[in-house]
């Protein structure tokens, strides 16, 4: 059964199936290291391996994890199986009872579980120490893959990097702030605690702020700040900043950017709402954004934010549309010499 050792860490014995699709499951130690946000793969526990030995055989990265689940149906023949899925493949387990492997597919989400951080607590001021004196710097990670090896680098901010950081980009007064670094392609920044009703982001639910007016002036903007999107392609996660206006929802790698990653039309999206957790996604806070090609799942920072999200596109949707009947309105009186009678139309021809 899983148990915490004495680093805090979950811990535990399980038997996995090494090798994809072979059907063949080894008795092996697993350890899901929040610090080095990795599920790490042991042939025995660390402590009884020799030196040279303790390396392990397996990482899988907590952030490459979509979801846990259980597998009984997919390996009916593989008594207590779960299942963990990540971009590449899905790893495949056996616990040794019906309880242990609720246990595991639990803890293995929550600690997968994507949030945003907040590094500045209500009122605006920095947490440069606990009560206690000691050092309350908010660690998180960035991943870059460098010639196809995904190599991880802690991020540490200290009270300098937050204040600069944030001075850089103008906030709306009185929107807290958020200690996430800008995001690009091949950047993820993130941490495992759950944001909570006293901090945010620089977003503030049904506003806008002020960078993206700075950045766009004249343009009718929305709605406007940070979210987290899965990409199209690789099921990752990226932190982008995204602009709803009278055209469309443009999203961006960061608040500065001012060529968007992609535009997605109004016209083209047929609606917005609270996305259906499914067995492959499991997020707080997660909202779908359908278009004629595709589906977008977006995930807000707060349960406010993402109802005024969904909200201001609905919105904006319905507006759009209401104006394109009009226009058809119009093009059909000037060009058939159709004449209004209430609010039908009839052919004087």
């Amino acid at each position: 059964m899983p148990y915490l050792d004495v680093q805090g860490r979950i811990c535990g014995f399980m038997n996995f199936e090494q090798d994809e699709e072979s059907g063949r499951f080894f008795r092996r130690y697993f350890v899901i290291s929040l610090e080095d946000d990795c599920i790490l793969c042991y042939m025995d526990n660390p402590m009884n391996l020799p030196e040279a030995a303790r390396r392990p055989i397996l990482e899988i990265q907590l952030t490459n994890i979509s979801n846990a689940r259980i597998a009984e149906k997919q390996r009916p023949k593989v008594e207590y199986c779960f299942v963990v899925t990540t971009s590449k493949r899905e790893f495949y387990f056996q616990a040794d009872n019906h309880r242990d492997m609720e246990d595991w597919v639990n803890r293995i989400n929550n600690a997968s579980k994507i949030t945003v951080p907040s590094s500045v607590v209500p009122g605006g001021t920095l947490p440069l120490g606990d009560k206690n004196g000691g050092d309350a710097r908010a660690v998180s990670y960035k991943t870059e893959v460098v010639g196809g090896v995904v190599i991880r680098t802690p991020v540490q901010w200290d009270e300098k990097n937050i204040i600069k950081n944030h001075l850089e980009s103008l906030v709306k007064p009185g929107a807290q702030l958020s200690g996430e670094s800008e995001s690009d392609e091949e950047v993820n920044v993130y941490t495992r605690e759950a944001p909570s009703s006293e901090s945010s982001p620089k977003h503030v639910a049904g506003s806008m702020d002020k960078t993206a007016a700075r950045l766009f002036p004249g343009r009718n903007i929305i709605e406007s700040g940070w979210c987290v999107k899965q990409g199209a392609v690789r099921k990752s996660w990226k932190r982008r900043y995204f602009i709803l206006d009278d055209q469309g929802i443009s999203y961006y790698k960061s608040d500065q950017e001012k060529i968007p990653i992609r535009m997605i039309p109004l016209k083209e999206i047929s609606s917005c709402k609270v996305a259906e957790h499914g067995p492959s996604i499991q997020r707080d806070n997660l909202f779908e954004i359908i278009s004629a090609g595709r589906t977008f799942f977006v995930q807000a920072y707060t349960p406010g934010e993402m109802a005024s999200w969904i909200e201001s596109i609905s919105d904006a949707i319905a507006t759009k549309k209401k104006g394109l009947e009009q226009s058809v309105f119009y093009l059909c009186n000037e060009t058939t010499g159709f004449e209004k009678q209430g609010t039908l139309y009839s052919n004087n021809g």
